[in-house]
């Protein structure tokens, strides 16, 4: 038996409060109260021989939203419960310059966000922000032009405690689109005759966009990741790669990693860096383009295995066969780098 104790932190309201019911020494049917120990924060020490899976109810009745918590031996267990089922919602944030073009932003904040305010959440960088939320903002007429809808898939996920909750910050393409080429590269490459200033572009999102999403929203300015497709995917590993301190969750969807006869898995075989971070990457077979994206994921995968990175637990690589190089694929299969990323309770 360890000396354990639970921590819950919430506003429960006045005249309320917080239970927990779960596996021995609790019990499912009836609750034990919690003691208060200021208006947002709830307290239990208790002895516990193993993990026991558990859940918080205000006044004993009102369930937690979400998977059962998992508490540990021995520690002390924090949780910051969410009681409501709505989904969460997404806004315009600012508009950022770099090198003379202009930069929207939009924010995702997850269920809960505006209900428990001592909670503070990871952010996820998606770039091509432009197509992540609405149609409205994809680029009119292009076949690009297709909304991922990941406000919808993270609050199917979210709600059902397949992921933690996280806030997600969708970067739009500057120029229309026009210079992704330029801003998603880290090299040179001589065939397209262009690119190259990703280094620039990712002092532009550290330095200005960064601080300003952590000074308006409740973040963890030192949980971060970022997540993007095609030359974005190239990005995001390129950005992780170079700012391990800072982006500890790196997405990749059919990633470009043929650019500049690639360079950037040449640039991993040759090293063996292994950041404490966890990497997903994915492609599809339903296209020539796109097959040569699984070739290279593939390429890149053994080389950051014999890093030692393991397979399953700081690293991840998804097939899908019929999928050709188009949003309308990635929409469909966005679910699987956030549930690897952030697996519910990971914060706990």
């Amino acid at each position: 038996m360890a000396n354990t104790r639970l921590e819950v932190h919430y506003d429960a309201g006045f005249g309320n409060q917080i239970f927990v019911r779960g596996q021995g020494p609790f019990q499912w049917g009836n609750g034990e109260l919690l003691q208060s120990e200021g208006s947002d924060r709830w307290i239990l020490d208790f002895d516990l021989p193993g993990p026991r899976r558990a859940k918080v109810l205000v006044n004993d009745e009102e369930w937690s939203v979400g998977e059962n918590y998992l508490l540990q031996p021995g520690m002390v267990n924090e949780i910051y419960p969410n009681f409501t089922r709505s989904n969460g919602g997404w806004e315009p944030f600012r508009t950022f310059h770099f090198e003379g073009d202009s930069v929207r932003t939009w924010v995702y904040t997850p269920p809960g966000y505006d209900r428990n305010l001592s909670k503070r959440y990871p952010a996820l960088y998606h770039h091509d922000g432009q197509t992540v939320f609405d149609d409205s903002l994809t680029l009119a007429g292009s076949k690009a032009g297709v909304e991922l809808r990941l406000d919808e898939t993270l609050d199917g996920l979210i709600l059902n405690g397949m992921m933690d909750d996280i806030l997600v910050v969708a970067v739009e393409a500057r120029a229309a689109s026009s210079k992704r080429h330029i801003d998603y590269t880290p090299s040179f490459d001589v065939e397209e005759g262009g690119g190259g200033e990703a280094g620039a572009y990712l002092g532009f999102l550290v330095n200005e966009i960064k601080p300003a999403v952590d000074d308006h929203y409740r973040t963890l300015p030192d949980q971060n990741g970022i997540m993007g497709s095609s030359l974005a995917g190239l990005f995001a590993f390129y950005a992780g790669r170079v700012l391990p301190q800072v982006f500890q969750r790196v997405a990749c969807m059919s990633s470009s990693f043929w650019w500049a006869q690639s360079e950037i898995i040449r640039q991993v075989e040759i090293s063996d860096a292994h950041y404490p971070q966890k990497i997903y990457m994915d492609a599809g077979q339903g296209s020539e383009s796109e097959a040569d994206a699984a070739d290279k994921m593939f390429q890149l995968e053994h080389a950051l295995w014999k890093d030692g990175y393991r397979y399953g637990v700081d690293m991840l690589t998804r097939l899908f066969p019929p999928h050709s190089h188009h949003a309308w694929f990635w929409r469909q299969r966005t679910d699987a780098p956030l549930s690897f990323l952030y697996p519910w309770q990971d914060g706990l």
